[in-house]
């Protein structure tokens, strides 16, 4: 009896799942706009590469150059603004004010706030920025400058992980333990007092 009945479950679903095949999901696929952005987007990482093309003789300006056609969009634009504003002569200082704040919103708009992508690209370009200031402006060899720049910023965002993780256990006692204080008095605590009961 169970054996026909485990056919007749058998037949009913193979005949269910030919009836209604299940979908297959399409991977979706990526726009334009985030495949622009595949690009490198750490500073620490950028660094590197700008102190690799310096040790190999290039100029800053070709650097950046190079450097921003490897970056992310949100990244590689300013990089590739201010190389062209330097070609142009524009002064250091000057280069990076019009590419950090040349934003493309219509006239009479008021200022969007950066999104979160927005401001981690505007914290690694300033990464750069500081990084290159001081060799730049001094003529000091700078591809030592932004190796020192960059493990500076890979020591502080490994010292800040560490904080957050010890900050999680301390976050983590309470929840815990009401979640196992209950089954420390099941599991525990009563059976030891209903074994006690029958002594008394």
């Amino acid at each position: 009896m169970e054996g026909v009945l485990t056919a007749l479950l058998l037949a009913a679903g193979t005949i269910l799942l030919s009836l209604h095949p299940p979908r297959t999901r399409r991977a979706p696929v990526p726009s334009r706009r985030s495949r622009e952005r595949r690009g490198v987007d750490d500073a620490p990482l950028l660094l590197d590469l700008v102190a690799a093309m310096l040790d190999a003789g290039s100029s800053v300006e070709n650097a950046l150059a190079a450097v921003a056609s490897v970056a992310d969009v949100d990244v590689g634009t300013p990089l590739s603004r201010v190389h062209q504003a330097r070609r142009l002569g524009a002064a250091w200082d000057d280069a990076w004010e019009m590419a950090v704040t040349t934003r493309t919103e219509p006239v009479g708009r008021p200022r969007v706030p950066l999104r979160g992508g927005e401001q981690r690209a505007a914290g690694t370009v300033g990464a750069v920025r500081r990084g290159l200031q001081f060799a730049v402006t001094t003529g000091a060899p700078s591809a030592e400058l932004l190796r020192a720049h960059a493990l500076q910023i890979r020591r502080r965002r490994i010292s800040a992980g560490e904080r957050k993780a010890a900050a999680l256990g301390v976050h983590l006692v309470l929840p815990l333990g009401l979640c196992s204080l209950p089954a420390f008095i099941c599991l525990g605590v009563v059976p030891v007092v209903l074994g006690l009961l029958p002594a008394l």
